[in-house]
């Protein structure tokens, strides 16, 4: 895409032109008319020409507020319609404790998981009657991405069976790629955190909700539903718990996920409670096929951001005032460090988001308490030096 789309003071969409990054490059997209002080996020996806915008308006008698889940075409900033992941949930109980996890894109669908948070409120070890607990359901759109059009959208599958009845140990981390869905969650309190996977082909027949693998035209695919791939630290460092936070599908038909982990360490560091791992995992054979290391926090988002493009897996890792970039593809074994460094200035600034492909690599340098948003852009420039060949240097664009 041309263009970079960012939610400055979490009350409206803008956008500018990628190679032109001031103000007179773009304009606002949409105004959600949300309050001055905004205590929720806006949440912006794209993919293709699709560009999905998630926002939250408190209302009364719902414990989150209010969703929206808008679709744009990111190529003719025209609104296309609005998805409604409630249409099928006709309780008000349930519509009040919803939340909506992970929205996700991939080649002609939108993944949306939903969560019930029935129990917020109680402690995890409260006697629970399971009867009165609406499942959390990752729900599957069918649309095309490349050229969006509200009357192609349709609801065409609902996976429930979450790995968690207690909406505590379910995070709303949902990805999905051309092959697989994958969902991230605890079982119960004591178990480390699992990836629960399903293929994509186990398609339903219809438009109609159904079980994970289950056709809706025969029960003969009921064996094919989801499987487990238990989260295995390999660090000897000494922590007493591990929490996954971050996940992500390689693109495409990748078959790796990465996922960013903390480990508390509070117990042996007053200044950090937790030690930043990400790892890959390859799905089908169940294997971490590489494992790194990037420093205390205490919290993931101000130390480490992950994001994929074709087989590339780039891990931006904060040190102080400026963050290195890590890259991973099939067959390292370990992660390599790039010459880049993306500037993200004093400790009231942190970066929101990183994106890269081939025309380079987009970043967003967020300052929460003067309400403001810079994003920088690098380039690939080929250099033609003596005894290395073509070299790719990073360079910034003001």
């Amino acid at each position: 895409s041309n263009k970079v789309f960012f939610c400055p003071k979490a009350r409206e969409v803008q956008w500018r032109h990628r190679g032109r990054l001031g103000e007179h490059s773009g304009g606002v997209l949409v105004d959600l008319d949300l309050p001055e002080y905004n205590r929720f996020p806006v949440h912006v996806t794209q993919h293709h020409n699709t560009l999905v915008v998630k926002a939250l308006v408190p209302h009364a008698g719902f414990r989150r507020g209010d969703y929206q889940i808008m679709i744009f075409n990111s190529d003719t900033l025209v609104k296309v319609g609005n998805l409604d992941p409630s249409e099928n949930v006709k309780d008000v109980k349930s519509l009040s404790e919803m939340e909506i996890g992970n929205v996700a894109l991939s080649d002609d669908v939108i993944a949306v998981h939903i969560m019930f948070d029935v129990n917020q409120e109680n402690d995890i070890d409260e006697e629970v009657d399971i009867e009165n607990i609406r499942e959390n359901e990752t729900q599957l759109w069918s649309i095309k991405t490349s050229d969006p059009k509200l009357s192609d959208m349709q609801l065409v599958k609902t996976i429930r069976n979450p790995l968690a009845f207690c909406s505590l140990l379910d995070p709303g981390l949902v990805s999905v790629n051309n092959k697989f869905i994958t969902r991230i969650g605890t079982p119960t309190a004591f178990n480390l955190n699992q990836v629960q996977w399903f293929r994509r082909e186990q398609k339903c027949a219809e438009p109609v909700s159904c079980k994970p693998g289950l056709s809706s035209g025969s029960d003969t695919e009921e064996n094919h539903s989801a499987s487990f791939l238990p989260v295995s630290v390999f660090s000897k460092h000494d922590y007493n718990r591990a929490s996954v936070r971050l996940a992500c599908l390689g693109g495409g038909d990748s078959e790796y996920i990465s996922v960013g982990l903390e480990l508390g360490i509070e117990h042996r560091d007053k200044d950090h409670s937790y030690l930043i791992l990400v790892q890959v995992y390859h799905i089908p054979s169940g294997q971490v096929v590489v494992e790194g290391e990037f420093g205390t926090t205490n919290h993931i988002d101000e130390k480490i951001k992950m994001t994929w493009f074709g087989p590339h897996l780039l891990v931006l890792t904060r040190q102080k005032s400026t963050s290195s970039l890590h890259c991973w593809q099939p067959g390292f074994s370990s992660f390599k460090v790039s010459p880049c460094k993306v500037q993200v200035g004093s400790v009231h600034w942190g970066i929101d988001w990183v994106w890269g492909d081939f025309e380079g690599l987009v970043a967003t340098n967020v300052n929460f308490g003067l309400e403001q948003t810079i994003i920088q852009t690098y380039h690939p420039v080929q250099r033609l030096r003596k005894r290395l060949g073509l070299k790719a240097d990073l360079v910034e664009n003001h």
